[in-house]
């Protein structure tokens, strides 16, 4: 499964770099080259794709939002958060976004910060996995019983 999962991702990688030698200045080409980098795991293509999206077009939620998930897969927490941060006032209160961003600001200590979000995250989505996550973190927390 892993294999055809990283095929799909090069494939993915090939189809934006034919997209990209048309257009080199396409903010979103970047944007999503950048996220299949990260998922074949070549970390230094992935973060230079996705600043450069981000360097294109600064309010674009895409780059903002990739780049932060990048850096929380490679438990890279304080620039995950502050990604994370960026593109939540381009798109505020994305469920997911918020999760990720809450358990990055835990792993670096922002217990205040972690909680808020895990809140927003629980009665934004209570039945959902992400709003289960979220109590799973503030049962743990000691902020629900």
């Amino acid at each position: 499964a892993k294999a055809l999962q990283d095929a799909h991702f090069h494939l993915a990688i090939n189809h934006f770099r034919k997209a990209l030698a048309g257009k080199p200045d396409e903010a979103l080409f970047h944007a999503d080259i950048g996220l299949a980098y990260s998922m074949v795991h070549n970390e230094r293509l992935a973060e230079i794709h996705l600043k450069k999206a981000k360097s294109i077009y600064p309010s674009f939620f895409k780059p903002h939002f990739y780049l932060g998930y990048y850096c929380y897969e490679t438990k890279k927490y304080r620039l995950a958060a502050e990604a994370f941060a960026e593109a939540d006032k381009i798109v505020p209160g994305v469920v997911p976004l918020r999760l990720f961003w809450g358990e990055s600001s835990e792993a670096i200590g922002s217990f205040r910060d972690a909680q808020e979000l895990y809140k927003y995250v629980y009665q934004a989505d209570p039945q959902g996995d992400f709003g289960r996550r979220a109590r799973s973190h503030l049962i743990r927390l000691g902020v629900l019983e």
